[in-house]
């Protein structure tokens, strides 16, 4: 992993920790190193919990201190970068774009003066634990939560807000330029029976999206939004009294977009083409078309062979090759019904990053690429002559 990263204040942050490991390293070799050398595991067992039991509020300390100079030194790099973008809308001249500037970067502010603030907290809180008495310490613990609790929602609220004034000012201005007809609902999702119909997703148990969108490009009506898919499985683990447990948790299946467009397809029998990179799909012997380089890379299902390669002509492989390569993501589809459906694995697309060090510039532009996708696919798969 390194200390790299696209956010800063997450590669100041991997420093602190690293800091603080060798400096929690060098603690116990000093103390405990030549007792755990000379008596063997047993002895570096031993010396470990011995280690823990005696130098926890230390070790606490340790950690909460690379933490909070980590993060700020990241934030400070952070901030110069907003300071930037803030400059940047300025010279736009768009009283929206530079007003949603200003409430995404206090936001951002208000997200790391949050969590600065529970650090403090937690070292005050062992500066309690140490100097008085148990019943102080519960009460600051509680006041504490209360506290931090409250604001919590505060910064949540206001997160929500900016989110929410995104989706307007930056996402549905830019899709209303590119397309026509345009219905974008951020909070809405297409309907389940859409997934079922595209026969794609072989199963799930759980469905979750949003940014649904209606529009029409070239005359050509489609739909699509952001869609999550989980499958349900249990596992299992070993409590403290040594009792076999059984937990339910879910696994994706799928995060990307759903596009659904009509298509006249020249046999109604179902046809499904699955990318082999990161579909998911337990693939078997598939049908094989007449180019080798598409069958490498797709898995093509269907209980009429005849009829799937009469829709998968030469023209129509070589048009998904090309749009798998073009977008660089996972691509799956399915010719039913005279429709496509079309899944890309790309996670969710329309978001405004909160977390890290993204400038509004930055965000506009990746909300461009993905609606660039979706010009492409159109394009490539449904208006290439």
């Amino acid at each position: 992993m390194g200390f790299e990263s696209r956010y800063s204040w997450v590669k100041w942050l991997r420093m602190g920790f690293a800091a603080a490991a060798l400096l929690m390293a060098l603690i116990f070799y000093y103390n405990f190193g030549g007792f755990a050398i000379d008596d063997g595991i047993g002895g570096l067992i031993i010396s470990v919990i011995m280690f823990g039991v005696f130098f926890a509020p230390i070790l606490l300390v340790i950690v909460v201190v690379a933490v909070l100079i980590g993060a700020v030194v990241g934030g400070v790099s952070s901030g110069r970068k907003q300071h930037k973008s803030l400059k940047e809308s300025e010279a736009t001249g768009s009283t929206e774009f530079l007003e949603l500037d200003r409430a995404r970067i206090k936001v951002q502010i208000a997200s790391f003066l949050y969590f600065l603030a529970i650090g403090v907290a937690v070292l005050i809180g062992i500066a309690v634990h140490v100097y008085t008495e148990t019943g102080l310490v519960v009460i600051y613990v509680i006041i504490a939560i209360i506290v931090f609790f409250k604001i919590g929602i505060l910064v949540l609220k206001a997160s929500s807000r900016y989110r929410d004034s995104f989706k307007d000012e930056i996402v549905k201005k830019r899709l209303e330029e590119v397309f026509k007809q345009v219905d974008f609902r951020p909070n809405e999702k297409i309907d389940e029976s859409n997934i079922e119909e595209s026969q794609l997703f072989t199963s799930y148990d759980r469905y979750n999206g949003n940014d649904y969108l209606s529009a029409s490009c070239q005359n050509k009506r489609f739909i699509q939004s952001d869609v999550h898919l989980e499958e349900e499985y249990e596992a299992t683990y070993t409590d403290d009294d040594g009792n076999t447990q059984t937990v339910t948790r879910y696994r994706t299946v799928f995060r990307g977009r759903l596009m659904i467009f009509d298509y006249d397809a020249i046999s109604n029998e179902p046809v499904m083409v699955y990318s082999k990179s990161g579909s998911g799909y337990p693939f078997s012997k598939g049908i094989q078309t007449e180019l080798d380089a598409f069958n490498r890379k797709f898995h093509v299902v269907s209980k009429d062979s005849l009829g799937a390669l009469r829709i998968l002509t030469p023209q129509v492989t070589e048009a998904i090759m090309l749009a798998g390569e073009k977008i660089n993501f996972p691509i799956s589809l399915s010719f039913i019904n005279d429709k496509i459906y079309v899944a890309v694995a790309m996670g969710d697309s329309f978001e405004a990053a909160i977390v890290g060090d993204s400038t509004l510039s930055e965000l506009r532009e990746r909300v461009e690429y993905e609606i660039q996708i979706m010009v492409d696919l159109m394009e490539i798969l449904y208006f290439r002559d």
